[in-house]
Formats: structure tokens, C-alpha cells, sequence
């Protein structure tokens, strides 16, 4: 089969992106686009379409989404791949590597740019085939703050199970409530972040030597105006000053309250007393677990660790691609320590 790749219009292809992904998507990119492909804070949104030359149907679409990141405490023009779609009557090798190689050539013009994606099993290897290096893996962290997760991978009759649940319950209440003590922090949860954000996260970030940027509107926008899931954030902040001393954003996911994004604070030990407080806010508020993905190894994982969680499963393969005469992200993704790499910063 033949095929044009054709560098999409934000406005002139919008109907044409819009419609392939009602057909083929998972979820429908409608208010998706409006978010993040016309208003993203960090730059203009770049995507490609693959048009069927026979019938000229769109066959495939991905997207190059900006985003600065701190590296080494500098401000770096950077990207993120991302909205990787192929039709099922397309899904083959020649479809995807086309479309794969549009965003690795973009990036190279761009002189000293650099992606990350976060592909699956499949796209890795087509990933990899135009350069991409793999640099890790999302872990998937959880801490247990009611019995019935640990009941479910627990061998025990059902009978025993009527009287562990009440025993393992009790042991819950009493460790997450005995988890924190200070009192000169105070925490809750709010809808949006002000000012103090960025000052925490300008002392914050210079700890790291890779990181994807943030600020007081990012966050707002990212998580605030999000169509498709309503975040929160749960902040710790000094009592007497009211000052913010480290922050995270959460989502309700099933029976799960799942962090988002974490800025731990330049002390740690404030990071591990937020998720402590806020495991013990996730049992009052009927949840079973907390979860957070994050890139496995890095001091960020350790700081999470250290405050209970234990990890999982490994969740999406992280991948990275230097542009010509640009930094060594790879690099530096492969040396772990001073990474922060979530979930969350997947497609923005």
C-alpha cells in the first residue's frame, strides 16, 4: 500500500483529526483538542497525518506535543510523542515507522531539541527502530490503606477472613494515625494551586537534574481545566505562614485515590509526611489504596519508598531520542538519580 504523511493544520485538519479518532480511538479527542492541542501553555501542538493514497482515507495520526523541562537547572525546549492512532486496516510495520520517523525528524530539525514517550510493548520496538533509547520503565507504586487489598492477594479460607478483616482494619487506623505528628504543617485539599507553587517548585527543582517544567498556571491548567477527570490537589503548608511546603495532585480512580504528580519539597522528609497524611486522608475518604506511577530508581521513587508505597507490576517502557547536536537526555534519564518522570507528564 502507498501513503502521503501530510503535517497536519490545527484548524484546517482539526474535523479530519477529530473524526479518525471517533473511529478508531479509544475515547473520542474532542475536548481533549480544545485542551491541549489549542491552549497548551508550553507551545503550538504539531501533528501528522497518514492518508491512504488509494482511497485517501486517513490511515494513522500521531503527535509531537512541546513541553519544557529543567535539565541540570536550565530551562530546555523539549517534547513529548504522544496520540500515536493507526486504523486496524493499517496496522503494520511500514504505517507506523512513517510516522514515528515524522516526529524524530522534526525533532532533529529543531536542531537542539529532544522527545520522551511512554510507548507500549508494540511501539517500543518500532520506537527503537528509529533511534529512540530506552531509558526506563513507569513504577507502579501502591500502599495498601485498608484491608481489602491485602485480603485479595492473601490465601486465607473465608471463614478466617471475617475475623482478620476487623483485626487488619484496626492495624491500619492506628499506623496511619500515628503517622504524623509534627505540627507545625498543615494539610488540605484544594481545587487550585496560587503563587506559593512556584517558589516551591523553584527551590524544589534546582535538587533535579531532569525534570518536565512547572508552574503555578501549568498546573492549574493542566489539572484544573482537565475535561476529562476532575483532579485535586492535597498540599502541606507551613502553619504559621501559610506558605506551601511540598504538594501533590490526585485523582478518584475506582477504589483507588491515584497521585497524579508530587512536588515533595527540597527536604524530603516533608514529601514522605504529605503522603503519610494523605494515605490516612484516603482511608477517611473510603478509598483502599494510593496509588502513584513514576520512573523506577530515581531518588523521586526512593522518596516515595520511604513513605510506605512498595512497588509493583512495571507499567509503560520510558523512552528517549536526542536531537542532532542537542543534550544527552538519554544520558541522563539512564543515570536515575535526579529524575522525576510521572504518568501525568505522558502527553503535556
Amino acid at each position: 500500500m502507498a501513503y502521503q504523511l501530510v503535517r497536519g493544520n490545527l484548524v484546517g485538519d482539526k474535523d479530519r483529526l477529530l473524526a479518525f479518532w471517533h473511529a478508531y480511538g479509544e475515547a473520542s479527542l474532542n475536548e481533549k483538542y480544545a485542551w491541549i492541542y489549542e491552549k497548551n501553555p508550553d507551545g503550538q501542538v504539531l501533528f501528522w497525518l497518514l492518508i491512504h493514497e488509494e482511497s485517501g482515507e486517513v490511515a494513522g495520526a500521531t503527535t509531537l506535543f512541546p513541553r519544557k523541562f529543567v535539565v541540570d537547572g536550565q530551562l530546555r525546549e523539549g517534547s513529548v510523542a504522544g496520540d500515536l492512532l493507526i486504523s486496524p486496516h493499517h496496522r503494520s510495520l511500514g504505517p507506523a515507522m512513517m510516522l514515528q520517523r515524522a516526529v524524530v525528524e522534526e525533532v532533529n530539525q529543531q536542531g537542539s531539541g529532544f522527545v520522551v514517550i511512554y510507548p507500549n510493548k508494540n511501539a517500543s520496538l518500532i520506537a527503537k527502530r528509529v533511534g529512540y533509547k530506552k531509558v526506563g520503565h513507569l513504577a507502579r507504586l501502591v500502599r495498601p490503606v485498608s484491608a481489602s487489598p491485602v485480603l485479595a492477594v492473601l490465601n486465607i479460607p473465608g471463614a478466617l477472613k471475617v475475623l482478620v478483616k476487623p483485626l487488619l482494619e484496626v492495624g491500619f487506623s492506628l499506623v496511619l494515625s500515628d503517622a504524623f505528628r509534627d505540627k507545625s504543617l498543615n494539610f488540605r485539599a484544594v481545587d487550585r494551586v496560587g503563587g506559593d507553587f512556584d517558589q516551591l517548585w523553584g527551590e524544589y527543582s534546582r535538587q533535579l537534574s531532569f525534570a518536565a517544567q512547572r508552574s503555578c498556571h501549568y498546573m492549574n491548567w493542566k489539572y484544573g481545566d482537565d475535561p476529562d477527570d476532575k483532579h485535586r490537589f492535597y498540599i502541606a503548608e507551613n502553619r504559621s505562614t501559610g506558605v506551601m511546603e511540598a504538594c501533590l495532585v490526585y485523582r478518584k480512580d475506582e477504589d483507588a485515590l491515584e497521585i497524579r504528580d508530587f512536588i515533595p519539597a527540597p527536604d524530603s522528609t516533608v514529601g514522605r509526611k504529605l503522603l503519610r497524611k494523605f494515605s490516612l486522608f484516603a482511608r477517611q475518604s473510603g478509598a483502599s489504596r494510593v496509588i502513584i506511577n513514576s520512573l523506577s530508581g530515581s531518588e523521586y521513587f526512593d522518596c516515595c519508598v520511604r513513605a510506605g508505597f512498595r512497588e509493583g507490576k512495571p507499567g509503560r517502557i520510558v523512552m528517549a531520542y536526542n536531537g542532532e547536536g542537542g543534550i544527552d537526555v538519554v544520558g541522563k534519564l539512564n543515570d536515575g538519580s535526579g529524575v522525576m518522570l510521572m504518568m501525568s507528564d505522558e502527553d503535556t
